[in-house]
């Protein structure tokens, strides 16, 4: 069972590196997807900065907004952690261009 997320989910920015840890039925994977809103992709293909990794309880990982695949695009990035049991939850933050820096979009938690 995952216990706890310990990750902020306000909009992240280009360039912003951000903490994520979980406790609980450790090991956990941790998948990390970037989905950008245009132009849309016909079906999803994982980009260079899509990550899957295994991380221990209370490990920390970084979750990165790369300037080189983000830069003048903007959407989401989705964080997928599973533990040992198969328990998992989704979380969705939006990523704010350059131009769009100051917007402030919803956040949709697990």
């Amino acid at each position: 069972m995952i216990r706890e997320i310990n990750f902020q989910l306000e909009p992240m920015e280009i360039g912003e590196i951000r903490p994520l840890s979980v406790s609980g039925d450790a090991p956990f994977q941790v998948g990390v997807s970037c989905f950008v809103r245009e132009p849309r992709p016909p079906g999803y293909r994982p980009c260079p900065h899509c990550v899957v990794r295994s991380i221990s309880e209370n490990e920390t990982m970084d979750i990165e907004v790369s300037e080189e695949f983000w830069e003048n695009r903007q959407g989401n990035l989705e964080i997928k952690v599973t533990d040992r049991k198969g328990d998992s939850r989704i979380l969705k933050l939006q990523v704010n261009s350059r131009e769009s820096g100051t917007q402030r979009g919803a956040v949709a938690g697990y």
